[in-house]
């Protein structure tokens, strides 16, 4: 007779996805200020240049993650959602999210290979451009990565926003689920009486 803890859904993440989900926020980070700042030294310089080497060559890197972090999580049993609306919108979060990250990194691909031009990692290996995309407008591709990217930063920050409110106010375990080592994060004593009191003044305005 099989042991039902064996299949229920686990606490925590475990290491791989705590990892996957850490590198990728790191790594999207990176990707997302070089795209911004790649002008900062001026057009066509050798900073530009860097730049955007080192933009694409991380952008390989986040799209190589998000297909492992897609294996991992399709073969081994993630936390649950929260039951209701809450869990709903947090399930479509992750579903955005994913659509997001891997359009983005199709689109910038698409960009590079429009001009016919390869993609170097960091000098180690190239991805070279596999199909003839001259037909396409470059500046429309370039505008739907732009989108995409900005579209990952909205979500990552509404992510983030959820997690912060299910620690501060909601006061459950959801942020620790995916905090590495399983390390604790205190909860201000400040922001405590300040999420009680905005309680006090709703239920004082409400007509219960």
């Amino acid at each position: 007779m099989s042991d039902p803890r064996s299949t229920a859904a686990p606490a925590r993440y475990d290491a791989p996805a705590i990892v996957f989900h850490w590198l990728t926020a790191i790594l999207i980070g990176a990707v997302y200020v070089l795209g911004q700042l790649r002008f900062v030294g001026g057009r066509g310089g050798a900073l530009m240049h860097w730049m955007e080497s080192t933009h694409y060559a991380l952008g390989l890197a986040v799209g190589a993650v998000v297909v492992l972090r897609l294996v991992w999580r399709a073969t081994n049993k993630a936390p649950e959602h929260e039951q209701g609306l809450v869990g709903l919108a947090a399930y479509a979060g992750h579903i955005v999210l994913y659509v997001l990250m891997i359009a983005t990194v199709a689109l910038g691909i698409l960009v590079q290979w429009r001009g016919g031009h390869a993609i170097s990692f960091f000098g180690l290996f190239q991805v070279p451009a596999l199909i003839n995309l001259s037909f396409l407008s470059r500046h429309t591709l370039l505008s739907m990565h732009e989108f995409a990217a900005n579209g990952i930063v909205i979500v990552v920050g509404l992510h983030a926003a959820a997690a912060l409110l299910h620690h501060y106010v909601l006061r459950d375990e959801i942020l620790h689920r995916m905090i590495p080592f399983n390390l604790q994060l205190p909860r201000s004593r400040r922001v405590t009486q300040w999420v009680e009191q905005a309680r006090r003044m709703l239920r004082d305005a409400l007509p219960l």
